[in-house]
């Protein structure tokens, strides 16, 4: 293994390290979002304007607003 291929294996596993991290704290914010509609009893429209109460966080803002 030559030493350009070590860091490319270090930089894959920091990267893949990174991906996982993020889709750690989307997973936990989805997870919270669902609990606390849950508690509160409440839904909000998804995409289809319909009522849920386990939305994704693409729901939270159909309509972004570009600058």
């Amino acid at each position: 293994m030559s030493v350009y291929s070590s860091i490319r294996l270090s930089e894959l596993l920091h990267a893949s390290m990174v991906i996982g991290l993020c889709l750690l704290v989307y997973s936990l914010g989805q997870r919270a979002l669902h609990q606390a509609l849950e508690r509160a009893k409440k839904t909000i429209n998804n995409q289809l304007d319909k009522p849920t109460s386990t939305p994704t966080t693409l729901n939270l803002e159909p309509y972004p607003q570009h600058c």
